[in-house]
């Protein structure tokens, strides 16, 4: 993993980023237009997380084109936004776990997963430059 954060700038980081968070938002956003009962949670809870990574997702980008003096701390401020993701979908997942379908929960899991790998990526890149 060392060898792959040194590889990885801090712009591609961003890029890497938004990218997820806009996946996560339309994939949310398909789940409930197309099948919103194939998760098992309700509309306005999976409403509330595609808006999130939604907003995420144009943070990181705009994020990108900043100037060098302040990409470390919109990272960090990334980062902290990532945790709180993970935590909140977490807790969704654990309080939720008897409706959700089976779907839902490779879903949400998996999420949480890619995460707090990317997380784990960030921290590094931080310390890296510090």
């Amino acid at each position: 993993m060392k060898s792959l954060i040194h590889r990885i700038s801090i712009n591609n980081i961003f890029l890497i980023d938004s990218i997820g968070a806009l996946y996560t938002s339309f994939v949310l956003l398909f789940f409930l237009i197309v099948i919103p009962d194939l998760i098992g949670i309700s509309t306005s809870i999976l409403s509330l997380l595609a808006l999130i990574a939604l907003v995420f997702g144009v943070f990181s980008m705009i994020s990108q084109r900043v100037g060098n003096s302040q990409k470390l701390q919109l990272l960090r401020i990334i980062i902290l936004g990532n945790i709180t993701y993970v935590l909140l979908t977490t807790y969704i997942l654990v309080s939720h776990f008897s409706v959700i379908h089976w779907i839902g929960k490779i879903h949400f899991t998996l999420e949480v997963l890619t995460i707090v790998t990317l997380i784990v990526i960030e921290i590094r890149i931080v310390q890296k430059r510090i």
